[in-house]
């Protein structure tokens, strides 16, 4: 195990510049059944149900995070269209996530559990049933699809270091706090993990946050602050550009829509 993100297989081999991974996306061929921007939002759609997952096993956010970020990764590389990836369905991969998450994070539920939950909630509309071996046989898809690289660093941490460091009060921290943690659980809905540090992550949501609540931390010269830990504060504007190019992505997703974006990828043959 990496005892940093700088030596950990995150940054060695599951960081992408933006062309980078629009390429390895583009190899899928998902663009005969589904544009960039419906892409995107199948993703918002898988992500909510691992969210919803995580919620009935109450499970803490860390592991949903961890989760999200599996899945992202693998559907890098597979494509969302079964036919084309084993027959695997992403309802069947998305559970898979959630339960290695788990282990990973040394929280462990019962397979069983993570079964009788996709069922019972009726997560998986039209499909069948997943069985307990089937995520057992799709656990060994995704741990390869992942490289056997399974460590994910996250932002939360740096979020409450980086908090810690400006001068807010108790009350403002707390509040200020709850709109970042928020922010960042967004992120994950997205590519942005893959394409950033999480300590730039956090540096952009937190000068996000301010700006939201801009009488907290008013007199903060953030190029300076952000200099302190060897940031450029362009560097800063350009990842909140796409936190805000996130949300406008968020703002046109229609859930109803986007259903049907799924079933169409269920029967295409590409």
């Amino acid at each position: 195990m990496a005892a940093s993100f700088w030596s950990s297989s995150q940054r060695k081999t599951w960081l992408f510049t933006q062309m980078q991974l629009d390429e390895l996306i583009r190899a899928q061929k998902e663009n005969c059944v589904l544009t960039s921007l419906e892409r995107k939002h199948v993703m918002i759609y898988y992500t909510g149900m691992i969210i919803s997952l995580a919620k009935a096993l109450k499970l803490r956010q860390q592991i949903v995070s961890t989760a999200c970020v599996f899945f992202k990764r693998y559907y890098l590389r597979h494509s969302l269209v079964p036919q084309r990836n084993n027959g695997i369905e992403p309802t069947l991969m998305l559970a898979t996530c959630v339960y290695l998450a788990c282990k990973v994070e040394e929280a462990p539920v019962h397979i069983k559990s993570v079964s009788q939950v996709m069922t019972s909630n009726q997560m998986l509309g039209s499909q069948s049933s997943i069985d307990p071996s089937k995520i057992s046989e799709c656990e060994f898809y995704l741990m390869e699809g992942l490289e056997f690289y399974m460590i994910v660093f996250h932002p939360y941490n740096a979020v409450i270091m980086y908090i810690k460091d400006l001068s807010l009060s108790k009350q403002d921290r707390t509040v200020f706090l709850q709109t970042a943690w928020m922010i960042v659980n967004d992120t994950y809905k997205t590519d942005l993990p893959m394409l950033y540090p999480p300590h730039m992550i956090a540096l952009a949501v937190i000068y996000l946050t301010a700006g939201m609540q801009e009488n907290a931390l008013k007199d903060v010269d953030f190029a300076a602050w952000f200099s302190r830990f060897n940031v450029g504060h362009n560097d800063v504007l350009i990842l909140v550009q796409h936190l805000l190019d996130m949300y406008q992505v968020m703002s046109l997703y229609v859930e109803k829509d986007v259903s049907g974006l799924v079933s169409r990828l269920r029967t295409a043959q590409v």
